[in-house]
């Protein structure tokens, strides 16, 4: 089967928690419907297509870097009479992720790919103010995957399959411990009623995580990913 590998490097990466207003948190990774909004915007979608189009992905993800956490504190002036509040942005400095994508219809793989060389509309790493300037056309390619099984991952996993582990092997000096994130994954509705679907999501880097049975999972050039 035919896939496609974006390795995501810069300096600046932010992927928004809705928590509240005072508080701009972001994930420490970007979410499936992050990367098929970047597909999207490469092809010119517009919101309804690419609402239509997420399930036609599969996707996963490996945090090679998981980068700084960086907080920035700013006031919103609006006028001399309103009450002044504190924002709170929290974002990622040059963190470092490969992804993997999958889809049952090979020609729309094609297209995103072909989009992503000369995209329609300006890129982004999950905010307006994070424009990606890739160095080159390499950080995006092609690959063949095929699925299999495995018993050892460094790809982010779904809470019920991460639950499953036996343990973790250190592989990198560095390490961010596994933990739990509420993800987007889809959206359910329209207009005003539209609101997102989530999944819980296991995250970490540094460590390959061992299971005693095997998972099922795609190969893209000898790594094991779970795509969902």
């Amino acid at each position: 089967m035919q896939g496609l590998v974006l390795n995501l490097n810069a300096t600046y990466f932010f992927y928004r928690i809705p928590y509240n207003s005072l508080l701009m948190d972001s994930l420490p990774f970007p979410p499936k419907t992050s990367i098929v909004g970047m597909l999207g915007a490469a092809i010119g979608w517009d919101e309804e297509t690419f609402i239509e189009n997420i399930p036609k992905f599969k996707y996963g993800l490996i945090i090679e870097n998981q980068g700084e956490r960086l907080k920035e504190t700013a006031t919103i002036f609006k006028n001399k009479n309103s009450p002044k509040y504190p924002i709170t942005k929290n974002m990622y400095y040059k963190a470092n992720y490969r992804v993997f994508v999958g889809a049952e219809d090979e020609k729309l793989l094609e297209k995103a790919y072909l989009a992503m060389q000369d995209p329609k509309y300006a890129i982004t790493l999950g905010d307006s103010d994070n424009i990606f300037y890739p160095k080159d056309k390499d950080y995006i390619n092609p690959v063949e995957y095929s699925e299999g099984n495995a018993r050892s991952v460094r790809c982010i996993l779904p809470s019920d399959v991460f639950m499953k582990n036996k343990g973790y092997e250190k592989i990198s000096d560095i390490i961010s411990p596994p933990a739990a994130y509420k993800v987007p994954v889809n959206f359910n509705g329209t207009g005003k009623n539209r609101h997102s679907v989530y999944a819980t999501v296991y995250s970490y880097s540094g460590i390959s995580v061992k299971f005693n049975d095997d998972i099922k999972v795609d190969f893209f050039e000898g790594e094991p990913v779970y795509l969902f």
